[in-house]
């Protein structure tokens, strides 16, 4: 009789448990505006919508992910536990395939015993962990893409064949084409361990050009698609503006304590145990790290791929430092991607290093007993329904006064349209200020523009504001642009201000966006510094052309000749150190032109006033 094999039913069953795991721990979140956005997506694409028409995207298409969410709401209607059982599985077979992708032995079969050791160690069940995971996971499926690709690429190096080697192309080409971030996370760490492998001594057993051409290949196609789905007037992906290294020593330093929160999240520590445990938790981490790189400098001469990856994804949460874009606790879900990497290369090298040596094997038992009671000091909040009590109260006031469609600021909208099973729905707004102008306008990140013709006379904000977003702003200005409500509500900490008119009429329906240009305000006077090849996007959210007038003060380093392409074709002489008054119109059609300036100076604009009217 064949032996069973006890540790893949183990390992199994542990995936669905922590699939379970952090679905019942993502209903004590309630509903949140990302996970929100592919409940919605979804329902666009029952409508017959498959090309996302008219929508913009915040920088990811999402669309595997979607025609997932688009399933199950077929089958299932309308539910929002949709959107915490989808995350929870993405989650759960993310680490279940880069277990099973750092397990994979020479002679092609899987060692179950290591990916079960390196599954318990890698996925993580903190209130922290669990909360940016799962926030992390809801903005798309790239990263269970991005494990799936390590165990396509596991496979292949073992036994090369033309099969294997399209299917890992073609696994990073839907990984891209659903996040092109994935880019930055896993396609350049592993393009740059292929680079170090023709450096190493040992490395010429390693097919280095035909994978680096493969990932080339994929980065290139699915580009390609976007871009061309993006000019048939679908999938209008917004361009990605690359985070810059320019934090300055401040920035550095406070980045740096960010940093140090994040490293303990590793092994699922939360940053407010009490101090003796949040330590050691922290000694306990940086133990694991220095084991994982002595580990690899000691195989130097025979690397590992897979663990060389997780180097490399070290490197781009330390890069975090020098980031202009504030690196603090909560925000770790950008770095989750690195972070899966990591866990599972640490799992990987810690099971190489001592498991596999009889002297230590039971000293890894012991480290792996502490590592679980430290993970369970702190558990997340379990909920056998859905924490949404806030939103309710609010979709029960709305029916209360008649309403039906209005406007929300980030975590006041979406959410809230789901929530009401869509006989309420709230479109999210943002908001601008430029040096002479403000507004409240669509948000453009996450929207379909037709949304903003229908008639809304409602406006959601938070009292005390939401961190990243302007709340405060738009419910200071909504008297300005709106004029004065007919009723002030407040519920749960909201404010919820009903005009008796239709307002999606006086929402702004021209704004600025900036490409290679610094702004910001300096001495109390807003400036945006630019070089030749800056642009400003004007965009017409109208449904019909517009006359837009301009003008600016310009400033340049030196005396230089400054021309203006796109929007307008002329140009105006730069004195250095002095400033020029600049005006001039041109008619705006619906969608996006650009203003683009070419000079070999660098200048600074101190002034920007623009004004819009339709075109008789």
């Amino acid at each position: 009789m064949q032996k069973i094999q006890i540790c893949p039913i183990i390992l199994s069953l542990l995936v669905i448990a922590a699939a379970l795991f952090y679905f019942y721990a993502g209903l004590a979140y309630g509903n949140h505006s990302d996970s929100a956005f592919s409940f919605i997506a979804a329902r666009e694409i029952l409508n017959g919508n498959f090309l996302f028409r008219g929508w913009r995207f915040p920088f990811t298409t999402q669309y595997f992910d979607l025609l997932i969410y688009a399933l199950l709401v077929k089958i299932f209607g309308y539910n929002e536990l949709i959107t915490k059982a989808v995350p929870a599985a993405f989650l759960s077979l993310t680490f279940f395939f880069g277990s099973l992708a750092f397990s994979v032995q020479d002679d092609g079969k899987i060692d179950y015993k290591k990916a079960l050791l390196i599954f318990l160690f890698s996925f993580g069940i903190s209130q922290h962990t669990t909360y940016n995971h799962i926030i992390a996971i809801c903005h798309g499926a790239s990263t269970m893409f991005a494990a799936i690709s390590l165990l396509a690429l596991r496979f292949y190096l073992i036994y090369p064949s033309t099969k294997r080697y399209y299917l890992f192309f073609i696994v990073n080409f839907i990984m891209l084409f659903d996040d092109s971030l994935t880019t930055y996370y896993y396609i350049i760490p592993l393009m740059a361990v292929l680079i170090l492998f023709c450096f190493i001594k040992k490395g010429g057993s390693i097919p280095v050009i035909p994978l680096f051409c493969s990932l080339l290949y994929a980065v290139i196609s699915a580009g390609i698609i976007i871009w061309a789905f993006r000019y048939l007037g679908a999938f209008n992906v917004l361009r990605h503006s690359p985070t810059l290294f320019t934090a300055g020593i401040d920035g550095i330093f406070y980045n740096l304590r960010g940093l140090v929160e994040l490293f303990p999240t590793i092994l699922g520590v939360d940053s407010n145990l009490p101090i003796l445990q949040y330590l050691s938790a922290i000694g306990v981490t940086l133990l694991l790290l220095f084991t994982f790189i002595a580990w690899i400098i000691k195989n130097i001469e025979k690397p590992d791929i897979l663990s060389l990856t997780g180097v490399v994804s070290l490197f781009v949460i330390i890069a975090g430092l020098a980031a202009s874009q504030k690196f603090t606790l909560y925000d770790t879900r950008y770095y989750f991607p690195s972070l899966f990497l990591l866990k599972l290369a640490l799992g990987a090298v810690f099971y190489e290093s001592i498991v596999k040596k009889a002297a230590t094997k039971r000293l890894y038992w012991v480290f792996a007993l502490i590592l679980f009671a430290v993970n369970f000091m702190i558990l997340p909040k379990f909920h056998t329904e859905l924490n949404n009590k806030s939103d309710m109260e609010i979709i029960s006031l709305l029916k209360r006064e008649g309403l039906k469609d209005g406007y929300g600021t980030y975590a006041n909208s979406q959410n809230i349209s789901m929530a009401s099973g869509f006989e309420n729905e709230v479109f999210q707004i943002a908001f601008f200020t430029y040096p002479d102008k403000q507004g409240i306008y669509r948000n453009t990140a996450t929207s379909d523009k037709s949304w903003y013709y229908k008639p809304a006379n409602f406006l959601i904000v938070s009292e005390n504001g939401y961190p990243g977003h302007n709340d405060k702003e738009i419910l200071a200005f909504a008297y300005t642009q709106f004029g004065q409500p007919k009723k002030e509500l407040s519920v749960q900490g909201r404010w919820i201000l009903i005009w008796d008119y239709d307002i999606s009429t006086k929402l702004e329906r021209v704004y600025l966006r900036f490409a290679h240009m610094k702004r910001g305000f300096k001495d109390g006077v807003w400036e945006a510094v630019g070089r030749g090849g800056s642009r400003i996007g004007f965009l017409n959210d109208y449904n019909k052309p517009l006359k837009v007038a301009f003008e600016m003060d310009i400033e340049g380093s030196f005396d230089a000749e400054l021309y203006f392409s796109g929007a307008v074709d002329s140009s105006v002489s730069l004195k250095g150190g002095e400033k020029v008054h600049y005006t001039n119109s041109f008619i705006l059609k619906p969608g996006r032109t650009d203003l683009t300036f070419s000079t070999s100076a660098r200048f600074k604009l101190t002034q920007l006033k623009y004004d819009a009217e339709e075109v008789e």
